[in-house]
């Protein structure tokens, strides 16, 4: 599988993962309502090797919804400012 991953620009801590069968479907799902979608890259199959999600959820996900959602805390290209001490 080839796995195509979009970060949301609206809330770019969420990821999409999908692969090229399902883009359509995972972007009209996602695409309107969920921000915009930017393409960040695509990447083959890793096996256990892959530290950033787990393939074998993502790809039961993506078999049944079109897409899997990742949410990478603090990974965004522009880190979210830390709160002010009270």
């Amino acid at each position: 599988m080839n796995f195509l991953i979009y970060q949301n620009t609206k809330d770019p801590e969420y990821f999409i993962i999908t692969d090229d069968a399902h883009r359509a479907q995972a972007y009209e799902s996602l695409g309107v309502e969920g921000g915009d979608l930017k393409p960040i890259g695509s990447f083959k199959e890793m096996g256990d090797k892959r530290v950033a999600f787990n393939e074998a959820a993502a790809k039961a996900s993506i078999e049944k919804l079109g897409y899997y959602k990742a949410h990478a805390e603090h990974m965004a290209d522009m880190p979210i400012a830390p709160e002010m001490p009270g």
